[in-house]
Formats: C-alpha cells, sequence, structure tokens
C-alpha cells in the first residue's frame, strides 16, 4: 500500500527560507507552502486522501512533487552528497523530521 504523506498547499508571501511550525502545518516561507504534518495521514494511501480522506483535498491541500519535497529538504538545510542519496548532516534531517509530525 500506498502511504500518502506529502501534502502541500500554497501559503502567503515568500522570503528567504524558513521552516515555520503552525502546529498540523509546517510554512516553508522560500516557497510559500504548508506541508501538512505527516501524522495527518499515516496509514491513508495516496488515492483515499486524493478522493476526500480528511477533507484536506477540498480545503485547498494537494499531493506535492519530487522537486518540492526536494526543495523543503534543502530549505530545511539538508545537504546531500553521492547524487542526493544520503544526507550529510543527520541532526540537520530529524530536526525537519520533527517539523513535520505532530507532538
Amino acid at each position: 500500500m500506498l502511504v500518502a504523506v506529502t501534502i502541500a498547499v500554497a501559503s502567503i508571501g515568500s522570503a528567504n527560507a524558513l521552516l515555520v511550525d503552525q502546529g498540523m502545518n509546517t510554512l516553508d516561507t522560500d516557497t510559500s507552502l504548508q506541508w501538512l504534518d505527516l501524522t495527518a495521514t499515516v496509514g491513508e494511501s495516496y488515492n483515499s486522501v486524493a478522493g476526500g480522506f480528511g477533507g484536506y483535498h477540498a480545503t485547498g491541500y494537494r499531493h506535492a512533487t519530487v522537486l518540492e519535497v526536494a526543495q523543503l529538504f534543502t530549505n530545511g538545510g539538508m545537504t546531500f552528497q553521492n547524487g542526493g542519496n544520503f544526507p550529510v548532516d543527520f541532526v540537520t534531517a530529524k530536526n525537519l523530521t520533527l517539523l513535520v509530525v505532530s507532538r
């Protein structure tokens, strides 16, 4: 089963890259995307979320593109080695992960 975990929606105007925890969302001020926390769709398939689970699509959310996810990682401070396969700084990766899950 595919799990829908990367959903985003356009938000306010852009600024220098900064990720802001907004509860159930994380705002990327560089791209003006609000990222729904991963925990909101855990266990749901892509089709389930696209088909209306949680009402996220009806309120303006959509599934993120691969390029948008890559930009989120970059704006979160992650750098990569070996052609982008492995994060260099695991502390930064951990901090980014903590931003996109509800606590």
